[in-house]
């Protein structure tokens, strides 16, 4: 899913990319050393992408930032810094069981990674989720309006050192409250 929505997104004019290396898979030194995902680059054709980031932004969503660096002009991400899982997995079937392993990273085609400590934003803004999904006023959406218009991130707000009450009782079950 993520390497067609990029496909999407970088796709030019001519089509002349079509062919070319999306991403990069990088298993083991005793497996492939890589797998590069072949895009078919059909879509839009843009020169900047606007992402709106959490610290719950992970796996497809961060290949999908990082991948579109070596053909977007500018990439800019407005929030906070993502998760950090630049891995995956593969599930295989075991004895009626089904086993996930983590078993690559995912590279840009330059081979540039390296982001398990999560992709930094450009424009750091706290998400206090403060409103429905495209409204006008909601944090994210109202700092990526202020980015469009003005093309400078709006002024940062960081989290205050007031940590929230720890409510017990967080989980029922095998069902944990997270």
């Amino acid at each position: 899913m993520a390497e067609d929505i990029m496909s999407k997104i970088i796709q030019d004019a001519e089509a002349s990319r079509a062919g070319e290396t999306l991403l990069e898979y990088r298993y083991n030194a005793s497996r492939q050393p890589s797998y590069s995902e072949v895009g078919d680059f059909a879509g839009l054709n843009l020169n900047e992408v606007i992402v709106l980031t959490g610290p719950k932004t992970c796996s497809a969503s961060e290949l999908i930032i990082n991948g579109l660096k070596p053909y977007i002009q500018t990439v800019v991400s407005i929030g906070e810094t993502t998760c950090g899982k630049p891995y995956g997995m593969e599930v295989e079937d075991y004895c009626g069981h089904s086993i996930a392993a983590i078993t690559f990273e995912t590279l840009t085609k330059l081979g540039q990674g390296g982001y398990s400590a999560g992709i930094a934003p450009t424009c750091e803004i706290v998400d206090p989720i403060d409103g429905e999904f495209g409204d006008v006023n909601e944090t994210l959406y109202a700092a990526a309006l202020t980015y469009i218009e003005t093309g400078n991130c709006p002024a940062s707000r960081r989290r205050s050192n007031v940590s929230p009450i720890q409510v017990p009782n967080r989980s029922i079950g095998n069902l944990v409250f997270d």
